[in-house]
């Protein structure tokens, strides 16, 4: 059996393309390669494929273009769907400037059942997450969560003097501790150094508010499963868009990660050692232990980098980490599977928690 990650592939729209990649033909003939690649080896009777977000450039499926949309997906991945259809989706930022209502629950186009899910694959759960909720990186893009999820703010709402308890909860600063029952909320509200939580919402606070709900759900149901996950004795592998980690062209949002905010202590907590995303148009591999960060095999490829960048971003990760002595978790970024597809058509070598899998 084979589990397949293809990210930031949709570049199905006729016409002029972002200046950023390759001219229009040749961005429809990387994908023919990419999809004919993946042929060689995929059996659709076992092997399942999941694609990481931003399944359709550049603006995500409107009314406009759905109908022109569905047609190309399945013109390219209609010989891997097969009988079972076992390819998966999530939500990347340029599916979230379109409707995405329209991906999911969609017979048309890939299994995408909610925002965010598990899938049940032999003895491995997967869980694929909404970073986009849990780590909206401007105002803009909290502005297209929040439309995606309700209805635009009534006068009454934008003129109300009410304070956000939100807002107040961000400067509790009590650390982060799994024997207060309430750990995962203060973890939620209670980093006061993360400058982007304090910055970027002060006035947007009654969507801010909102969405702050949603993340909790959502973060409070992956601790649930994850739970049960473990107590079923199943692999573990999380799937998102965004990255807890990077050394891209996105390094620097390391300092503003939300997701690593929120994803590294239910890792920690449930043991998790695979989580895998998209975004970072390149492809790389690090082993974070606790004590540093090794970059395994990547475009970015340097020297050891010491943990220490944790401490800067999110004091009480690094702590969580430390205390946890035999902890070890590969942190997989394999975006831009089009921009940069001849570049990245090489064998990596395997991890020793992939050679566990297989």
């Amino acid at each position: 059996m084979s589990i397949v990650f293809i990210s930031d592939f949709g570049y199905f729209k006729d016409g002029k393309p972002n200046n950023n990649f390759k001219k229009n033909k040749l961005e429809e003939c990387s994908l023919t390669e990419l999809v004919n690649n993946i042929k060689l080896k995929f059996n659709e009777e076992k092997d399942i494929l999941l694609c990481g977000g931003d399944n359709f450039y550049q603006n995500g499926i409107i009314f406009n273009n759905k109908n022109e949309y569905e047609k190309k997906y399945n013109h390219y991945f209609k010989s891997l769907i097969g009988k079972k259809n076992k390819i998966y989706g999530l939500l990347g930022n340029h599916d979230y400037r379109g409707n995405i209502k329209y991906q999911i629950n969609n017979d048309k186009l890939f299994n995408i059942p909610n925002m965010y899910y598990c899938i049940n694959y032999e003895n491995i759960d997967i869980y694929m997450i909404d970073t986009i909720l849990l780590d909206a990186k401007n105002s803009t893009e909290l502005n297209q969560v929040y439309n995606q999820y309700f209805k635009p703010l009534t006068k009454e709402e934008i003129n109300s003097e009410t304070k956000s308890e939100n807002l107040d909860l961000l400067l509790i600063k009590e650390k982060y501790d799994k024997s207060n029952p309430k750990w995962l909320e203060n973890l939620l509200f209670g980093n006061p150094n993360n400058i982007q939580t304090e910055n970027l919402f002060k006035e947007n606070d009654l969507k801010y508010d909102k969405i702050c709900k949603l993340r909790l759900d959502m973060l409070t149901w992956l601790d649930r499963e994850l739970t049960k996950s473990n107590l079923n004795n199943k692999k573990i592998i999380v799937c998102g868009h965004y990255n807890i980690l990077t050394f891209g062209m996105y390094k620097s949002l390391n300092y503003y990660s939300l997701s690593a905010l929120f994803l590294l202590p239910l890792f920690v907590k449930h043991n998790v050692k695979l989580y895998i995303s998209g975004h970072d148009h390149g492809t790389q591999l690090h082993e974070i232990n606790n004590q540093y960060i090794y970059d395994l095999i990547n475009d970015f490829k340097g020297p050891v980098r010491e943990i220490k960048i944790l401490n800067t971003i999110i004091p009480n990760n690094l702590e969580i980490i430390k205390n946890s002595i035999d902890y070890k978790l590969y942190n997989v970024v394999s975006g831009a599977c089009i921009d940069n597809y001849e570049k990245n058509k090489y064998e990596p070598e395997h991890t020793e928690y992939e050679k566990s899998i297989n």
